[in-house]
């Protein structure tokens, strides 16, 4: 997907329709819990952008830790700007004065123009405007990966990076802070107890580990403990609803909502019911999906792994397949993918962004189930190689590769 720029052109919208109307009263009538926040121009300071650039500018507004949602304002010096960097995540630009442009395209942004940049876009940019009066609202997801000459990553800007400059600047500075985060972390309550957990939930979304086992006790206690109106949805990668609804007591009820990883890049929501599931709850998961911003993709009959890990499981074995029986190393089998694909990520670059524990606990029922040699050897090897050594991923900052600058991000890794 390319970068788009749109100028300061009439555009028209269309009338509301009565069906629009009643999403968007069903959708307010969501949220009616959270509260409005204003925040005046004056409560934030310019900082900035350091180690980046010092003459460029940042007034934060907002930071979503849930999202990795940024909400700022920038501006620059005349010829001033940032060097190449890459987005993993999508961001939008509203110019509100002056002029810049990216180096790698022709147009420039003028006041009133929006730009969209897709993830894994990368660009530099340049400040043209004749003073420093050029200024853009931003609206940022995901990471900066800031590269150097050689393509190698010098600086990852995040949101915690962003709260982490304001905050040390309001420090240093006596500025009186302003919690950028309140509104997103008000939503949000932690427990250490099931039954107040789930004590008022009318959906509970399942995300332990792919043990059909711990699935099961599991929802045997949560039986015990949630409304009796409340849906349970399980977020299982590969098992299906059938093989745990019986162990409550609402099997009608009961239903998988699977998200892909990185949701917030990749929104999709797969639901699959099982034989016994009310086609009104199936009904209502499609809609919560679609009124959270993913796209449902709702399934017709139970399948292990649902749409996207039955044709992506199967790669992913066949890669670890290889390394196993010493066909290829890891670099060279992400390489062949990678480069015949034009992917960005290769095999064994998805594996650490699932988790070794999954993988394990993966591989391990498929031997289980198959009898297969081969998988069997996948098992043994995921559980020496990573499961004992503590390398489970990205998240633990090693797994086939090392985090948070792994080797295939480096644009060298599939050069000729």
């Amino acid at each position: 997907m390319r970068t788009g720029h749109i100028g300061a052109s009439p555009f028209i919208i269309q009338p509301e329709t009565p069906s629009m109307n009643a999403e968007a009263t069903q959708v307010l009538n969501d949220v009616s819990a959270i509260d409005t926040v204003h925040i005046g121009g004056k409560a934030t300071p310019w900082i900035p952008f350091a180690p980046i650039n010092d003459n460029i500018q940042l007034k934060y507004f907002k930071i979503n830790p849930i999202t990795g949602e940024v909400v700022l304002l920038m501006k620059a010096a005349k010829g001033e700007g940032a060097h190449i960097h890459r987005h993993t995540g999508t961001v939008m630009v509203y110019t509100l004065s002056g002029r810049w442009k990216y180096d790698q395209h022709d147009w420039v942004a003028e006041a009133g123009d929006f730009v969209f940049e897709p993830s894994e876009s990368s660009h530099s940019f340049t400040n043209l405007s004749d003073d420093a009066n050029g200024m853009a609202l931003v609206v940022s997801t995901g990471e900066l990966h800031f590269l150097n000459e050689d393509g190698n990553v010098t600086h990852v800007e995040t949101w915690r990076t962003a709260l982490s400059r304001y905050r040390d600047y309001c420090k240093h500075h006596q500025v009186p802070e302003i919690d950028l985060i309140e509104a997103t972390l008000a939503r949000i309550e932690s427990h250490i107890d099931l039954a107040s957990a789930v004590a008022h939930a009318d959906l509970v979304i399942e995300a332990i580990p792919e043990d059909l086992a711990i699935k099961q006790a599991f929802y045997h206690a949560l039986s015990a403990v949630a409304p009796a109106g409340s849906i349970f949805a399980s977020n299982s990668s590969t098992l299906v609803p059938s093989q745990f609804a019986m162990f409550t007591d609402r099997p009608e009820r009961v239903l998988s909502l699977h998200f892909a990883h990185e949701v917030w890049k990749h929104n999709i929501a797969e639901i699959m019911g099982h034989a016994g599931t009310d086609p009104a709850v199936f009904a209502r998961m499609v809609q919560f999906a679609h009124r959270i911003g993913m796209v449902p993709l709702p399934l017709r009959k139970e399948q292990p792994g649902y749409l996207l890990n039955t044709m992506l499981v199967p790669m992913l074995i066949a890669a670890l397949g290889l390394l196993v029986s010493e066909v290829a190393d890891v670099q060279t089998i992400d390489k062949a993918w990678m480069i015949a694909k034009g992917d960005r990520i290769g095999p064994f670059g998805i594996l650490d962004g699932i988790g070794m524990a999954t993988v394990y606990n993966v591989t391990r029922a498929l031997a289980e189930r198959t009898g297969d040699s081969t998988h069997r050897r996948i098992a043994e090897y995921v559980k020496t190689h990573f499961i004992d050594t503590g390398y489970l991923g990205e998240s633990a900052g090693r797994g086939f590769y090392q985090y948070p600058h792994p080797g295939f991000q480096n644009p060298t890794f599939v050069a000729a």
